[in-house]
């Protein structure tokens, strides 16, 4: 039977220079350190966590199976374990080839960045376990639970991927995109004062893409609380004289720049 791993890597909160990268090399060159990371062996259904010591253990587990499952494995995961952990990019280049990243296949699917969080609600009816700055308060217990939660939800998504089941989220108009549609929010958006530090990998790429939405001020739509209708008609008023959103570039896959 082939080997399956399911695994996460959760790490130090990410540093300005990391959050505003310029280029994939910039990314790489401030990518954060490991706390811990969860796999799951899915052939005998067992849940093993390396900390930072331990991660030449883990990098053989994934070397070794024939399948590795992640979500957003191949842009962030494998960059921490390349830029701290001693994985050499030809070493990453050969996992990638039996590496099925859900985020990679997602984002592809919708044309955007889709976190877990946003993944797991849609299609588990729950959300990631912990999200944002809370993830750097919580002791080492908690952290490991948290990633295996994400690891457990990587999974069930897996599974519900290769049965041809797993829904994806459409780019809604109220999502006030960075990409060249532009739509105003509708009445279940309001404006907050933006924080990428209490994002997610995941969350914080979703910023980035325009999913989460970017107003002109540099703040983002929140979904779930009403937005007043000056304010409504504030943005409305820009967008009719030609106000433009703030240019923003990442890296969506390797080699492409969005």
């Amino acid at each position: 039977m082939k080997s399956v791993v399911v695994w996460d890597v959760e790490t130090l909160p990410f540093s300005a220079k990391f959050r505003d990268a310029p280029s994939p090399a910039h990314r790489f060159r401030h990518a954060p350190r490991m706390r811990v990371a969860c796999a799951l062996n899915v052939n005998t259904g067992t849940f093993r966590y390396f900390l930072p010591a331990q991660a030449d253990a883990l990098i053989k587990l994934l070397v070794a199976a024939d399948t590795i499952v992640s979500f957003n494995g191949k842009q962030f995961d494998l960059l921490v374990l390349r830029r701290h952990y001693g994985l050499n990019k030809k070493m990453a280049d050969t996992l990638n080839l039996r590496h099925v990243d859900l985020h990679e296949i997602f984002s592809e699917r919708t044309g955007f960045r889709v976190s877990l969080d946003r993944m797991a609600q849609l299609n588990l009816g729950q959300g990631k376990k912990v999200s944002g700055r809370d993830m750097a308060a919580l002791n080492l217990t908690a952290l490991k639970a948290a990633c295996q939660s994400d690891v457990e939800q990587t999974y069930r998504l897996f599974l519900l991927e290769k049965a041809h089941k797993a829904k994806v989220p459409e780019r809604r108009g109220d999502e006030m995109g960075s990409g060249p549609h532009h739509h105003l929010p509708g009445p279940a958006a309001i404006y907050r004062d933006l924080d990428t530090s209490d994002m997610t990998e995941g969350q914080l790429a979703e910023y980035l893409a325009g999913t989460w939405g970017i107003t002109h001020s540099g703040r983002y739509v929140e979904m779930g609380a009403q937005l007043s209708p000056a304010d409504l008609m504030t943005e409305f008023g820009r967008r009719r004289h030609g106000a433009k959103p703030p240019k923003r570039s990442i890296s969506t896959r390797a080699g492409h720049r969005r």
